[in-house]
């Protein structure tokens, strides 16, 4: 399957999450499965997500079709990862996706969200954020991002 994402993000975003512990994975933003194969690959348990189910190839990883500007079809705390890899740039909505991940991701999840700008490398704009957003300041989603990370507190 193609890679749809920018040259070496998904090899970046496998480095992230190599040791992270193993469960229930989204790959939201899921294109042709390409991600979600390696991450079932990893022994993760994989569903994927993608607006447009017709370009979506990964037949032996289960599939739901849905368009994170209007909700997600998981139940809350449903997801130790979730990754949405060169998605929130092309949202209406970016701050839904964030929500929706947030709502999806069961406490102590992961979220990693790659994305490359035009002035960065791609080895230098992953985006790698957990479920609580105690964040002090608002990120433009236009500006450069770098690494950050966050954690999910167990309620």
């Amino acid at each position: 399957l193609s890679e749809l994402a920018a040259f070496g993000l998904h090899e970046r975003v496998l480095a992230i999450i190599r040791d992270l512990p193993r469960g229930t994975a989204l790959d939201l933003g899921a294109g042709e499965g390409a991600f979600a194969q390696r991450l079932h690959a990893l022994g993760y348990d994989v569903v994927a997500c993608d607006v447009d189910a017709d370009l979506y190839k990964a037949r032996e990883i289960p599939f739901r079709a849905g368009n994170i500007n209007d909700g997600i079809p998981f139940d809350d705390a449903s997801m130790d990862l979730v990754v949405f890899i060169e998605v929130l740039e092309h949202l209406k909505n970016p701050w839904r996706a964030v929500e929706e991940m947030r709502r999806v991701l069961r406490p102590g999840g992961t979220s990693c969200s790659p994305r490359r700008t035009p002035a960065t490398s791609a080895s230098a704009c992953i985006i790698c954020c957990t479920a609580v957003f105690t964040v002090s300041a608002t990120p433009s989603f236009g500006a450069h991002w770098s690494i950050s990370t966050l954690s999910r507190s167990p309620s």
